[in-house]
C-alpha cells in the first residue's frame, strides 16, 4: 500500500520571517514608540500580534528586558536597538 501524503495548509510552505525583518516591519507600520531615553534609562512600548509589550534598559545588569513570552531573540527588543543607540 502506497502512501499518500496528506493535504497542507496553503501557508505551511511559507518561510517564516526573522526576527530583524520582523522589527523592521513594526517599526513601518508604526508599532513602536520609544517613551523615554536618557543617560540610564530607556523605555519603549511595542504593539505586536498579542498585544502591547514594555521594553526596557536594566542598567544595574546592563541588559535588555521585554514583557513579551518569547525566548530567546525578541522582535519588539529588536526593533528598540535597531532605532535607540548608545
Amino acid at each position: 500500500m502506497d502512501a499518500r501524503p496528506l493535504p497542507q495548509h496553503p501557508e505551511s510552505n511559507a518561510v517564516r520571517e526573522s526576527v530583524e525583518k520582523k522589527a523592521l516591519r513594526y517599526i513601518g507600520e508604526r508599532r513602536l514608540t520609544i517613551t523615554r531615553v536618557d543617560d540610564t534609562q530607556v523605555t519603549a512600548s511595542c504593539r505586536g500580534v498579542d498585544g502591547v509589550y514594555a521594553i526596557r534598559w536594566i542598567p544595574e545588569f546592563l541588559s535588555w528586558e521585554c514583557s513579551c513570552q518569547a525566548r530567546g531573540k525578541c522582535c519588539h527588543l529588536e526593533a528598540v536597538k535597531m532605532v535607540v543607540t548608545r
